[in-house]
């Protein structure tokens, strides 16, 4: 168990000079052991994620306890249904899903409507990392729609709008997009854009879930 902790049960099988299929047994064993006395009574924010495990489309939903922090549950698919399963195994060792009163997790909207629906009380938060994409998505399709306008401000700055204003280097600092408005004439609208999405390190910690 502590080798299959490290590296593919099939390695470990190479290595000990055994059946992967029994190592396999041997997982199974102690995994369904842990599960039957674990206690979630205490989880009360947990992160919802998913990740593929074969190539294609072939996706396994990760939930993990915020606080301590560990793999609670993990479950095949990325629909909502897969937070129904996860309340319904909160129940089966010794907790509820009204004890819930945060998740963090992506955007996706199988998610949203799961969550929604199966842990009433908790709060959704957005990770960071798809907000600021979305920021970003949105923010260069602006750009690119108003390039046709201001071609001769805009030509080139495509990284200048996404990366951030204090990682700038001294001689794009020297173009700063702040500074545009000035040297140019009105400024385009990515400007005002560019300077709402970069005023604050952070998004919103609680994003609407609507």
């Amino acid at each position: 168990m502590a080798l299959c902790k490290e590296m593919p049960v099939r390695a470990v099988a190479s290595l000990i000079a055994e059946h992967d299929t029994r190592v396999w047994r041997v997982v199974h064993h102690y995994v369904e052991a842990a599960r039957a006395a674990q206690d979630l009574s205490g989880v009360r924010r947990v992160g919802l994620d998913e990740t593929s495990f074969r190539r294609g489309q072939d996706y396994v939903s990760v939930f993990a306890d915020l606080d301590r922090p560990r793999a609670i549950f993990a479950t095949p698919g990325r629909d909502q249904s897969v937070v129904k399963r996860f309340a319904e195994d909160l129940e089966a060792h010794g907790g509820t899903a009204e004890q819930i009163t945060e998740v963090c997790q992506d955007m996706s909207e199988a998610f949203l409507a799961g969550s929604l629906g199966h842990l009433p009380a908790a709060e959704i938060t957005f990770d960071r990392y798809h907000v600021r994409a979305q920021l970003s998505k949105a923010l260069d399709e602006v750009r690119r729609a108003e390039r046709k306008e201001h071609a001769e401000t805009l030509k080139g700055s495509r990284y200048l709008w996404l990366r951030r204003p204090e990682s700038l280097s001294e001689a794009q600092r020297g173009a700063s997009l702040r500074s545009w408005p000035c040297r140019f004439g009105p400024p385009a609208p990515t400007a005002g854009r560019f300077a709402s999405t970069s005023s604050t390190s952070s998004p919103p910690r609680r994003p609407s879930p609507t």
